[in-house]
């Protein structure tokens, strides 16, 4: 497959999930319940709320691209269920994490959740990091095992699926 191909592959699944979730879904939930304000709940004002928004977005940004690029160099897949990976990657972010991708996502919809002052964005934070959760320990972790095998089951006993571990972790080679 060439590189380009594989490229709209990519675009094509940033848009149908991750752009979905981060951008579609929390504009409409502001719009459509914009009477729910986090500030209800909190003495963050406005100019406050927004720096914090910051800090998140900007690495959430930087960790979901990283993710990516490394799903595309080495994954010779995307993120996308239809179109998985054909190689396990266990470079980069994903020496310390199993999911950094969907970690980066989270920091973007806390960062969606401050910038609209919303509290609907952030209970849809809540319920896509729980959906997620089932789903890789349902769904996608079997999956890999299978596919994979005891290269899997390596990493997933080494490198932690939600907290990032201070060391990373490396494969040893067996060849």
């Amino acid at each position: 497959m060439s590189d380009k191909i594989k490229i709209i592959d990519h675009l094509i699944a940033i848009i149908i999930l991750p752009f979905m979730v981060v951008v579609v879904i929390p504009f409409l939930l502001k719009k459509y319940f914009s009477v729910y304000k986090l500030s209800q709940y909190s003495n963050l004002d406005h100019g406050v709320a927004w720096i914090l928004g910051l800090t998140f977005f900007i690495p959430g940004v930087i960790i979901f691209l990283k993710s990516v690029k490394l799903f595309h160099q080495i994954g010779n897949g995307t993120l996308a269920p239809w179109k998985p990976t054909q190689n396990l990657v266990v470079k980069g972010l994903y020496t310390r994490v199993r999911n950094p991708m969907i970690i980066g996502v989270i920091l973007l919809l806390i960062s969606a959740s401050l910038f609209y002052n919303s509290t609907a964005v952030f209970l849809w934070m809540c319920f896509f990091f729980i959906s997620c959760n089932l789903f890789f320990i349902l769904f996608e972790e079997p999956d890999l095992e299978r596919r994979f095998g005891d290269e899997y089951k390596d990493y997933k006993s080494n490198v932690p699926r939600w907290i990032p571990s201070f060391n990373a972790w490396y494969p040893v080679d067996k060849s």
